[in-house]
């Protein structure tokens, strides 16, 4: 799989990644959530290619436009997906402590892989605030850090800054590899077990598909260019 297989990848990527942070870490209210799906939607349209995933998340925003019930059941959804009480009753929290860390039962605690999630924003990316109201390893920070690597690389691309750029793509394929990989998959089954609505289905398949696709675009990249160098 190469880069340009997505349309507009490295152009739409980062604005990918804010979308489904957003979706995790703030609950839908019409204005918002209907001005980020009509932003994102182009790029899903062109990216997913009438796959089975874009008629899935076309029909979401179809139904999230038309019906008043459909929106109101995908808030309760939230809520009860993301925003339940300190101790977990569900089975299911959007932290890799989480699902790292022996399922741990409340919402707040911050074990082994919240104090690296932490040493990795500070040292990667020492400007980087994760949202206040959601532990660091919260899947919703997460992604808004790996949309952050991604406006680096392309900042440091757009001043001429290679060296810097590629430095910045390795964070992130190393994120990807060291955290992200590691609980998502079991997370995006839970959500799917959980949720209610097809709408969070959705998103949780979104989010699998992106980060996977990330991942493997990256590595796809890295490997040609030691093909070219010759240093395979």
């Amino acid at each position: 799989m190469t880069e340009m297989k997505t349309f507009g990848y490295r152009n739409y990527l980062e604005e990918i990644y804010c979308f489904l942070a957003v979706c995790y870490l703030k609950e839908p209210k019409f204005g918002p959530t209907t001005a980020l799906l009509e932003k994102n939607m182009e790029f899903l349209h062109k990216s997913l290619k009438g796959s089975e995933l874009y008629k899935q998340v076309d029909l979401c925003y179809t139904d999230w436009l038309a019906h008043t019930r459909f929106r109101r059941k995908i808030k309760e959804d939230y809520i009860g997906l993301f925003q339940q009480s300190i101790i977990v009753i569900s089975g299911l929290l959007p932290r890799e402590t989480y699902y790292r860390d022996t399922h741990i039962l409340t919402k707040h605690y911050n074990g082994k892989s919240s104090n690296e999630i932490v040493s990795f924003y500070n040292s990667a990316c020492p400007d980087f605030v994760p949202d206040s109201g959601e532990a660091p390893d919260h899947i919703g920070n997460e992604l808004m850090f790996a949309a952050n690597l991604v406006r680096e690389a392309m900042k440091a691309n757009q001043s001429g800054n290679q060296v810097l750029a590629e430095y910045y793509a390795h964070l992130r394929c190393s994120f990807l590899a060291k955290h992200m990989l590691r609980w998502l998959p079991d997370f995006c089954r839970d959500v799917h077990e959980k949720a209610s609505t097809a709408f969070y289905r959705t998103v949780a398949d979104l989010t699998i598909y992106f980060v996977r696709q990330d991942y493997d675009n990256l590595q796809a990249r890295f490997k040609s260019e030691q093909v070219a160098s010759g240093s395979c």
